[in-house]
C-alpha cells in the first residue's frame, strides 16, 4: 500500500502515532535533503507526505517546484523489499 497527500500537519506531529507502527514514512527510507514542501518560497515544513506498508521501500525522495501552488511537489520512488 502507498498513500500520501497534503496532511495539513508537519512531520513528527502526534497524529502520525496512529499509523507509524503500521506504516513507513517514505522520508525515512530514501529522502535526499530536507524535503520540506510548504511554503514554496521558504519551505519550513513537510506537510505533504507519502507513507507505505511493509514490503514497499522508498529508494529515492525529493522535492521540486510545482506550478500554481504554494507547495513544493514531493516525489518518491519505490521498490519492493525482499
Amino acid at each position: 500500500m502507498i498513500f500520501g497527500g497534503d496532511c495539513n500537519v508537519p512531520q513528527g506531529d502526534r497524529v502520525f502515532k496512529q499509523i507509524e507502527n503500521r506504516r513507513i514514512d517514505s522520508f525515512d527510507g530514501g529522502a535526499r535533503g530536507w524535503c520540506n514542501t510548504i511554503a514554496d518560497s521558504i519551505p519550513l515544513l513537510r506537510i505533504d507526505q507519502i507513507w507505505t506498508s511493509e514490503g514497499v521501500r522508498c529508494v529515492n525522495a525529493y522535492v521540486r517546484k510545482a506550478a500554481k501552488t504554494d507547495h513544493k511537489m514531493y516525489i518518491a520512488e519505490f521498490g519492493w523489499t525482499e
